[in-house]
């Protein structure tokens, strides 16, 4: 079974972007193949998070628009199995219809015989498209300010109504020790409040922040990399603990 999985939220600022591509990188070093296409389309930002800017030819875009082959958009930037399909600078979401969408990713994800197709999108348009459609699995992610949960659980009874059954959560940039400290919400507070079951909490790392502020990917014993180790072995179905192997958490506290 390829695993067609939809990253998302209506909210803006919320992760989806580095969770799309940390977690494909994680699924690509655990000797998986993994096509990741941007879908956030006219504001593309993962081939420049890549740094092959400068290799995009074709995007998603040629593949809708039948100009090329899926082949030909697909881009190999050297990580293991991970591959690549840039969004389109020049489609308008308006006028996009979902079944020639849908179409499009197939005709990418047949093409790359990918494990695992990840789709970073943002909006509501293109996820609901891909939703009724293409996907079988959405990530919704939020961070632990109201508004973004909320936006979570609205994100979620819309995929719901277009067709899609699967959703998981996952929670960003998340504050242990304010949790812990009952300043800020914390794990079991964010399910209840948007009745999604968590598949990964990421901490807040400033090492992270630093690297996305430069355009380059973290490196080095990241926690948040961790994090995201951790929600590919879940994916790939693994018992894996929430916070296995990241340091200075206390489950208890933090739920």
């Amino acid at each position: 079974m390829q695993f067609r999985i939809l990253v998302t939220s209506s909210k803006g600022g919320v992760g989806k972007s580095t969770t799309s591509l940390l977690l494909a990188l994680s699924l690509a070093k655990r000797g998986k193949r993994v096509l990741l296409c941007d879908c956030d389309i006219g504001s593309r930002c993962l081939d420049m998070l890549l740094g092959i800017e400068d290799e995009v030819v074709y995007d998603i875009g040629d593949v809708y628009g039948g100009n090329v082959s899926a082949e030909r958009a697909i881009i190999r930037p050297g990580r293991g199995g991970l591959m690549f399909c840039a969004a389109s600078l020049s489609l308008s979401v308006s006028e996009m219809k979902a079944e020639k969408l849908c179409g499009a990713l197939d005709a990418l994800a047949e093409a790359s015989d990918a494990d695992f197709v990840i789709c970073d999108t943002a909006g509501s348009a293109i996820p609901d498209m891909i939703a009724g459609g293409f996907a079988n699995l959405a990530l919704v992610c939020t961070t632990q300010q109201p508004a973004s949960v909320r936006s979570a659980e609205a994100t979620a009874i819309r995929l719901r109504a277009a067709g899609l059954a699967s959703i998981r959560l996952v929670l960003t940039s998340f504050e242990f020790r304010e949790a812990s400290r009952r300043e800020r919400s914390g794990i079991l507070e964010i399910i209840d409040a948007s009745s999604l079951r968590a598949i990964g909490a990421v901490p807040f790392d400033r090492e992270m922040l630093l690297a996305q502020e430069k355009g380059v990917l973290p490196t080095g014993s990241s926690a948040a990399l961790q994090a995201y180790d951790n929600i590919a072995a879940r994916l790939c179905g693994e018992d894996t603990k929430l916070f296995y192997k990241i340091r200075g958490i206390s489950s208890r506290r933090a739920l």
